[in-house]
């Protein structure tokens, strides 16, 4: 095997992924022991060192991310005993702020109940004190938040100070949040998009904007990365063209860097960053480089400071993005330049990069756009211009501020807009749900299999490996296709179970909770239903209609076509079928059946109306009761795997007749964030005293019961 230095960065990613997984000392030792003594082995049997050097990487992944972990947990346990922050804030939301610590090192977003209470008061780059608490650390929101730099989220009470001064350390994110606000003061929606594209800063940027680009695949285009840099390199070699080289260079690595600081060093733009700074060092010491190389060397660069960014999507789609560049656009240029001369490069660069981010992709949203290739290599050209003119406006306007200097850019990026609304309403999506894992490794074994990226001896070794991989993914899918889930969505202090059904038939009882700052259906619900590849929901039951188990049963309505409606025979909706104790609803080989209630009313309380359900599929048991009051449940009776506990886990959901009359081996608490001590302690405890398992949404995110004719288990999938 010939060495290359990029080949240790694998090794070093495996590292941090494996010993963050197995966070068990035992388990790491023994793992570590094992893989030094095969690599030893090898080493002496081919006489190559290189996989001591791979195993040498592969530790060092491991006690990186080790002691990381360390230091944020110690960083975590200091700042929870605060009920004071202060800090630089780094961004505004509707309902959140979020403020950065340079003397601790923290960061932490923290919630508000309406945006009017700082909208007046604060902006980007303000220095605040205020009065706040941090929220439990959960473990299933670890990786995500410690890979963009968050210590924690909390609820914020009231802002005690604001300090609007312009220093050194905040002059970049003022300047950002300049050309933001005199952008959005032109035109609110263009000028956040352009803002998005200069600066990547998307706070301001629509739900209805964003859902279009997220469709589309076009969400990269306000996430500033490597292609902006690159833009304001050339265009700074171009205007400097009269100078000798090393000053040009010189003068490209600082504009970018104060460009690189303004947007707030994200993973995907300080990777480029820290690339163009490899090749500017190369061309001042006329050496050469090598684009894996550098790539490599960024990669390890970066997760040496924060192993974490392995669970970025910005990182890993940028990276993967410009290894599928490096590694295809050449071939596919050839081939394209066989067919057509217009719009090459751009049609080259967009199929490349799609190689090896397409199963992230679909991973991250569980579809795909038919006319994403064709809308980005559209909008390449337009971004760019975009990109050059608005870094121009905005540095004028920075130094003399006069909107109409803005207007140019502000017109375009109206116009771009206006055409990505276009494309949005026919744009045909493929839904194909989450891939497996097996699936993506598959994947990848057969793309660079093809590309002869692995080396094979002989070609029937190639060959067969790609026949292999894929029939390996068509048995794992036909297995699946068979299996029924039952997710319990985190949807806060609410209910909606999704279920697959056999065969893909599927089924939504309850759609969350909703008010005037949170629409469970439209945040969650339809996102996660559409993650998991469904465009459409073949039964939808309500289980009573009260706002935290039916608020977003509009939205769902409106924005996925639904086969079914079912509810209480009691429900004034007549677009809903009513039920009754002892109705059956076969599906798919799975049986639904009503228990509960026996008479509805329109006249009593909704509660008592909740529907109660039970689920049995092969020797699979499961009870979902909504709302059901203690006296509905205390006639209950049977062997449940999993109890959907009613009323979020209330002191008086259970009770010991309830206990008396069933079995249950699990329960799921459905809850989040409440002013009514749910889950409450006797509730618990009567679960606890009966070694009954017990899983919560608000601990363990969003709950899965896979079923099949083995028997069941449960993951956390988020």
């Amino acid at each position: 095997m010939k060495f290359r230095i990029y080949m240790l960065i694998p090794f070093f990613i495996i590292g941090i992924l494996a010993f963050r997984y197995f966070d068990t000392y035992k388990i790491l030792i023994i793992m570590g022991l094992t893989l030094l003594l095969t690599a030893s082995l090898i080493t002496i049997l081919k006489k190559n060192i290189i996989w001591l050097i791979f195993y040498v990487f592969f530790i060092v992944g491991g006690v990186t991310v080790l002691t990381n972990k360390v230091v944020i947990d110690k960083k975590y346990k200091v700042i929870s005993e605060y009920r004071e922050f202060d800090g630089m804030i780094v961004d505004v939301k509707d309902d959140s702020i979020t403020i950065k610590n340079n003397k601790i090192g923290y960061k932490v977003t923290f919630f508000i109940s309406s945006y009017v209470q700082v909208k007046d008061k604060v902006e980007l780059g303000d220095y605040v004190i205020i009065n706040g608490k941090l929220k439990e650390k959960l473990q299933y929101r670890e990786n995500n938040m410690a890979s963009r730099g968050l210590a924690s989220y909390g609820s914020l009470r009231r802002i005690i100070s604001v300090d609007k001064e312009i220093n050194y350390l905040n002059l970049p994110i003022k300047i950002k949040n300049k050309i933001n606000t005199g952008l959005t003061s032109v035109d609110k929606s263009a000028g956040a998009f352009v803002s998005g594209i200069i600066t990547g800063y998307r706070s301001d940027i629509t739900e209805e904007d964003m859902q279009t680009f997220n469709e589309l695949d076009i969400v990269h285009i306000i996430a500033v990365s490597g292609f902006n840099v690159a833009i304001i390199y050339a265009v700074v070699m171009i205007l400097t063209k009269n100078l000798k080289m090393r000053k040009r260079l010189i003068i490209s690595l600082f504009i970018c860097g104060i460009y690189v600081s303004i947007t707030g060093f994200d993973p995907s733009i300080t990777r480029a960053f820290i690339m163009i700074t490899i090749v500017i060092i190369g061309r001042l010491l006329e050496k050469r480089y090598s684009t894996l190389n550098a790539l490599a060397f960024a990669a390890f660069l970066m997760l040496s400071i924060n192993p974490f960014y392995v669970y970025n999507l910005g990182f890993i789609f940028s990276y993967l993005a410009t290894l599928s560049i490096s590694l295809f656009s050449n071939d596919i240029l050839s081939k394209v330049e066989g067919y057509t001369k217009l719009f090459k490069d751009e049609v080259s660069a967009t199929i490349s990069s799609t190689i090896l981010t397409f199963p992230i992709i679909i991973y991250n949203k569980g579809y795909f756009s038919l006319i994403s290739l064709f809308v980005n290599v559209l909008l390449g050209p337009v971004v760019s211009l975009i990109t050059i003119l608005g870094f121009i406006s905005c540095f004028l306007y920075a130094i003399i501020p006069f909107t109409m200097i803005l207007y140019p850019v502000i017109f375009l990026g109206d116009i771009t807009l206006y055409l990505i609304g276009v494309f949005g309403k026919i744009n045909p999506l493929i839904y194909t749900g989450q891939p497996t894992v097996i699936f993506m490794i598959s994947y990848y074994i057969v793309i660079l299999s093809i590309a002869k990226l692995i080396k094979f001896k002989k070609e029937f070794y190639r060959y067969t490996a790609i026949v292999l991989a894929v029939s390996i993914v068509l048995v794992q899918g036909s297995i699946n296709i068979n299996n029924l889930k039952v997710h319990f969505i985190n949807v806060g202090q609410g209910d909606s179970i999704f279920i697959e059904l056999p065969g893909r038939g599927s089924m939504l009882i309850d759609t969350g909770n909703a008010n005037k700052d949170y629409i469970a259906a439209k945040s969650k619900v339809i996102p996660y239903i559409k993650k998991l590849g469904y465009s459409k929901i073949d039964y939808l039951i309500i289980s009573h209609f009260h706002d935290d188990h039916s608020g977003g049963v509009e939205y769902i309505e409106k924005n996925m076509p639904i086969n079914n409606k079912i509810s209480h025979e009691g429900s004034e909706n007549k677009d809903y079928i009513g039920t009754l104790k002892g109705d059956i609803l076969n599906v798919s080989g799975v049986n639904f059946k009503i228990l509960s209630p026996s008479i509805a009313s329109k006249k009593q309380d909704e509660n008592k109306n909740s529907l109660i359900i039970e689920l049995v599929y092969k020797n699979f048991n499961a009870l979902f009761t909504g709302d059901a009051t203690k006296d509905e449940m205390d006639i209950i009776k049977g062997d449940y795997d999993v109890l959907k506990v009613p009323h979020h886990g209330s002191k008086y959901s259970v009770s010991e007749d309830m206990f008396n009359n069933t079995d249950i081996e699990t329960a799921v608490i459905t809850v989040g964030n409440n002013n009514f001590g749910h889950p409450s302690k006797e509730c618990m405890d009567s679960f606890h005293k009966r070694n009954i398992k017990v899983f919560r949404t608000d601990k363990n995110g969003n709950i899965v019961y896979i079923v099949n004719s083995l028997g069941y288990k449960v993951k956390f999938n988020n």
